[in-house]
């Protein structure tokens, strides 16, 4: 389509839900059989003008456009399929788009795009075929209000560490489920804790010393545990989970036992230790605090 009629086009929609319900009917046309398809009437330069108004909108390709909207509908469908879901898995998307799940997985760079801007947000950035997405509150209010999307606003509202700890905690809970393996959780881990030394001083003081990705998880649990329970770690419980090898496991534990840890040499942690390696834990030194 030329340029100057997808201008004109974009200039009669004036809201981001009548965009919603152009693309709403398409896909709807997408799921018809094929000898209703010609019953009902599609407006494609209208579609067409649609994408480019939400793409524009929020800053995003026609693409990822067509998936937010795709999830937007899931999420606020009221039908028996869906029920009153606030997420959305890559099936339901795929039913959506008349497409079969596997081929959704050829564009999970867009979605993870998505999740890089904070439009949408996931509950699994690990096992990713698996995980559920749904559109961030402030995303949806632009859809629902027809407000700005503004990027620097929105990647604001979750701006701290405490919030990574969580998510950091609850991986490790799956995969102490075994929901996927330790090597992928170490290697996701690493790469948050690269990614965040530009973030937080902290983040980048713990990188800078010279320790393992291990000890760097348990410092981060045992700041973790600090802001949201009692403030200590059992240091077996954490090791069952991420370590695959029994010697290393072992070679961990009395690394920290025998204060041979550089987060005990710098005076991060305090070792509160027993007759056993079993009974290990460790708590945030007054200098880490």
């Amino acid at each position: 389509m030329e340029s100057s009629k997808i201008q004109k086009a974009v200039s009669s929609i004036v809201t981001t839900l009548e965009a919603v319900g152009i693309i709403e009917r398409w896909y709807y046309h997408l799921q018809l059989p094929a000898e209703l398809k010609g019953e009902v009437d599609i407006d494609l330069e209208e579609f067409e003008s649609a994408k480019d108004f939400i793409a524009s909108h929020f800053n995003i390709t026609h693409q990822q456009a067509i998936f937010l909207i795709a999830i937007f509908i899931i999420c606020n469908d009221t039908d028996t399929e869906y029920g009153s879901n606030i997420e959305a898995n890559f099936r339901q998307i795929a039913r959506k788009l008349n497409m079969v799940t596997s081929e959704m997985f050829k564009y999970i760079r867009d979605f993870d795009e998505l999740i890089k801007k904070r439009i949408l947000s996931t509950d699994d950035e690990i096992n990713k075929t698996h995980q559920s997405l749904k559109i961030t509150p402030y995303v949806s209010d632009c859809l629902l209000l027809n407000t700005p999307y503004i990027e620097e606003e929105n990647k604001g509202i979750s701006n701290r560490l405490s919030d990574y700890l969580k998510k950091q905690k609850n991986y490790i809970t799956k995969c102490s489920r075994r929901s996927f393996p330790s090597d992928r959780l170490i290697g996701y881990i690493e790469g948050n804790y690269s990614n965040l030394s530009n973030q937080f001083p902290l983040v980048r003081y713990i990188n800078e010393l010279n320790i393992s990705t291990y000890e760097k998880i348990l410092f981060f649990e045992t700041c973790g545990s600090t802001t949201f329970q009692d403030g200590k770690i059992k240091v077996l419980e954490l090791a069952e989970i991420l370590f695959n090898n029994m010697a290393h496991k072992k070679q961990f534990l009395r690394n920290l036992s025998t204060g041979g840890s550089l987060l005990v040499k710098e005076d991060l942690l305090d070792i509160e230790s027993g007759e056993f390696l079993s009974d290990l834990e460790v708590t945030l030194s007054e200098k880490a605090l």
